[in-house]
Formats: C-alpha cells, structure tokens, sequence
C-alpha cells in the first residue's frame, strides 16, 4: 500500500508574486480562457479547484491561467510522480518548488513500486 501523499502548503504570509507585464499573446489567452469560464459557467470563482499537475506545459499553462487570472480562485494542485524514469524525482522536486513560488498548495506522492509499462 504506497504511502499517504505528502501535502505541501505555501506558508500562510505568501503573498501574490508581483506580475511582469505578458506579451500581447499571452494577455489574449488568458482574456478568452477568462472569457470562456464566465459564459460556460465550469468552475464557478467560489468552486474549490484541483489541478492536476504535471509539469508539463499544458498543465503549467492551466495553472498559471487559473492562479493568475481576474477571479481569485482556490486552488490546490496534485502531482503523482510515477518513478518510471530517471530524473522524474527532480521533476517532482520542480513541480513543488513552482507551487510553492505561486502560493498554491500541493499535494504530491509517488508511485511505489512504480507501475510497469
């Protein structure tokens, strides 16, 4: 049975990090995924929101989309390192460290024994 996950908070006085000013790209992104929440009505400001973190792009996107968008939202991330190739514990490790740099809390384990592929 793998053990518990390990959850992981950012500590209470973090604040929102200081915004740069994104490229005009960015900007329409994240405008439309706005734009696309109200009108659908999916995750309403006040709904708890998990995001399945990866570390990949996609789920970095998501995340930074939802952490830093018009609605303050409450968020919680998950990530599952699978161990099925070496260098994953780092991803892991990065997973957490960019979490606890946007203030989102984090829960995380890993996969024990790692599953065959």
């Amino acid at each position: 049975m793998p053990d518990r996950p390990e959850i992981t908070a950012p500590p209470a006085a973090a604040r929102r990090p200081r915004r740069r000013r994104a490229r005009p790209e960015a900007q329409r992104l994240g405008a439309r995924f706005a734009a696309h929440l109200r009108r659908s009505g999916l995750l309403p400001p006040e709904a708890p929101v998990l995001v399945a973190l990866s570390g990949g792009v996609d789920s970095v996107v998501l995340l930074h989309l939802l952490r830093f968008g018009d609605e303050p939202r409450r968020l919680v991330a998950a990530h599952l390192d699978h161990a099925m190739r070496p260098g994953s514990a780092a991803d892991s490790a990065w997973v957490a460290g960019l979490c606890r740099a946007w203030g989102v809390p984090l829960v995380r384990g890993s996969a024990d024994p790692p599953p065959r592929s």
